[in-house]
């Protein structure tokens, strides 16, 4: 099949899915070994399809009937799958998903990374397949007078409404569908412009915090929301309201904003609870998506830290201290490196009301100006790090690197910048030791992972 200026519009094909690729899309290939791309594909199904963009190395394509069904396809248990962005894989088994998060990052760090035998350990998957998040950032549309709460659709900023959502915990979905509920006066009218709604619940505090990310409200207008919302959601502790005009991304990165904090009504925060710790996790602060999630995280960061009580441990890109309070229990010393003033705010406390202040400290400034003016001192044991999804600029890579740590425990949330990271590392001097793949976003293509690095012995 010819590539590049050939039209594709009438293409249509019979295709077997062989595989799937990182960011979720099946992969099959045409008669004569191109590869295709196709959306919401299953290994093993049989499908035909129409190709929708050539690429010239590759086909995007999508799926017009499914002739022959994998074994591994099942019924998407929500009436938005394939409109909905929110999920990629809902119409793949469980045991599907695990086999193919590790496989994909094991390709990853071979291809990109260029490491042939991979110390792969086995995937940890610490939550059910549904139901898990304690974590969600909800887009929000006035339609007729009514807000809309969901989703973008794929590749899209076109809002889905979703009344609730499979992947959310109950708590969740409750102030959803009270938040849809019938208000008077109309929601839209008390609280307008509003752009998105962040929820976030600790089930094992029970305790649930709403934000709303706008323009402007008044004072009275959020009370009345708070209140009338606390008669229908009794687990709410507060609400929080945040101004939309400021987009800085956090410290920690992902994909949230960090917009200005404008007013609230109760708890500006929650207690999350995990691995035995507490976390006090300010609205704007970044958590993992569920308090077993950051359970499963900390306890292979600490295996993999081997702690004796004698190390100087640096853990940069800390946020609320996930990793600094457990590290800062069983090291010398700890220091703890965020750019996210609030998230900061949180990390202190959570240190003091573990009773580690003599063993933890956090510096409030961004990890790579922490590195060039040597604030860390010169030399560290142990340095964790768990960056943005973009992974570590080079000068930070570098700065790690001039700390001459012993071990580097990487906590990475993108296989393609961990492998690129990983070799550079290796480059280095670093040899590694361990890979522990995390699937903490069931139904989705989203891979974790904790990698541990050691530095080679020379002469």
């Amino acid at each position: 099949m010819a590539t590049g200026s050939v039209s594709t519009e009438k293409q249509m094909l019979e295709l077997t899915v062989s595989g799937l690729a990182f960011r979720g899309h099946g992969i099959a290939r045409t008669s004569d070994g191109q590869v295709v791309f196709l959306p919401y594909a299953v290994p093993g199904d049989v499908v035909r399809a129409h190709i929708v963009e050539s690429r010239g190395d590759y086909l995007r394509g999508a799926i017009e009937q499914i002739e022959m069904a994998s074994a591994d396809r099942v019924t998407p248990p929500c009436r938005h799958f394939g409109r909905c962005g929110g999920c990629q894989w809902l119409h793949l088994s469980d045991e599907a998903q695990r086999y193919w998060k590790a496989e994909i990052l094991r390709d990853q760090l071979a291809r990109l990374g260029g490491f042939r035998d991979v110390p792969l350990g086995p995937l940890v998957r610490p939550t059910d397949g549904l139901g898990y998040r304690n974590r969600a950032q909800l887009q929000v549309r006035e339609v007729e007078g009514r807000y809309q709460f969901g989703f973008f659709a794929p590749a899209s900023h076109r809002v889905v409404p979703v009344g609730t959502c499979p992947l959310l915990h109950p708590m969740l979905n409750e102030i959803l569908e009270a938040l849809a509920r019938q208000h008077t006066p109309p929601l839209a009218k008390l609280v307008p412009a509003v752009q998105e709604a962040w929820l976030l619940a600790s089930p094992r505090s029970n305790q649930s915090l709403l934000t709303l990310v706008g323009r402007q409200a008044e004072r009275a207008s959020l009370r009345h929301l708070f209140f009338t919302l606390r008669e229908r959601v009794p687990h709410l502790a507060g609400l929080v309201f945040m101004g939309a005009e400021k987009t800085a991304r956090s410290q920690v990165g992902r994909s949230e904003p960090a917009p200005r904090f404008l007013d609230r009504f109760g708890d500006g925060h929650l207690t999350m609870q995990a691995g035995g710790y507490r976390f006090r996790v300010d609205a704007s602060s970044f958590f993992q998506p569920s308090e077993s999630a950051a359970e499963a995280l900390i306890q292979l960061v600490l295996e993999m830290a081997a702690l004796d009580g004698s190390e100087r441990v640096v853990d940069l890109y800390c946020g609320v201290g996930t990793f600094t309070v457990p590290l800062a229990e069983r090291a010398e010393s700890v220091v703890g490196v965020e750019g996210n003033p609030r998230a900061v705010r949180d990390a202190e406390f959570n240190i003091k009301a573990a009773g580690l202040v003599e063993n933890g400290r956090i510096l409030r400034m961004p990890v790579s100006r922490a590195l060039e003016t040597r604030a860390l001192g010169d030399e560290a044991n142990i340095v964790v790090v768990d960056p943005p999804r973009l992974g570590l600029e080079r000068a930070v890579l570098e700065g790690i690197v001039a700390l001459q740590p012993r071990r580097i425990i990487y906590v990475s949330c993108d296989p393609s910048t961990l492998a690129r990271d990983l070799k550079r590392l290796v480059q280095h001097g670093y040899e590694l030791r361990r890979v522990r793949p995390l699937d903490l976003f069931p139904q989705t293509y989203h891979i974790e992972s904790v990698s541990l690095l050691e530095r080679s012995l020379i002469g």
